[in-house]
């Protein structure tokens, strides 16, 4: 696990939970990216890719077989000419096994309970975790990630 790029995201995700992104992307488990009149959202595996500089590739929730919850979603995104699966490339990007990301990916939408994965798999208290999320998220400067509506 590249746990400094795992830390890094989990404070993005922090800052955005805590109000320092309005208008901003905002955390939630139930899409890897998803963008709708409200506002957009995307997992940790979503913000991994976002952060890194991908693009997600949009499109309306439910064309694909999918529910989807409304607005747009997407499960791939793209960098210059290279297309790749959100999921596998947040994976590598974190440099997570299969079983430690389908752990951090597809877990309840509480991020407590994602803290409590992340520091199982880097074998910490979880206090020390959220301390350490904590200083990182608080030592960000200006931010505003936004994911431009289709």
């Amino acid at each position: 696990m590249n746990e400094e790029k795992v830390l890094e995201v989990l404070a993005q995700i922090q800052r955005s939970e805590r109000g320092g992104q309005d208008g901003g992307v905002k955390h939630y488990q139930g899409d890897w990216v998803q963008v709708t009149e409200c506002g957009t959202t995307a997992c940790m595996a979503g913000w991994t890719t976002l952060l890194d500089g991908w693009v997600p590739e949009l499109y309306r929730a439910g064309e694909h077989g999918d529910i989807g919850s409304g607005g747009w979603t997407a499960d791939d995104c793209t960098k210059g000419k290279e297309k790749r699966d959100i999921d596998m490339l947040a994976r590598e990007l974190l440099g997570l096994t299969g079983a430690e990301a389908s752990r951090l990916f597809y877990c309840s939408d509480d991020l407590s309970e994602l803290y409590e994965h992340v520091a199982q798999i880097m074998g910490i208290d979880v206090g020390v975790l959220e301390d350490k999320v904590t200083a990182m998220a608080d030592d960000l400067g200006p931010f505003m990630l936004k994911v431009p509506a289709p």
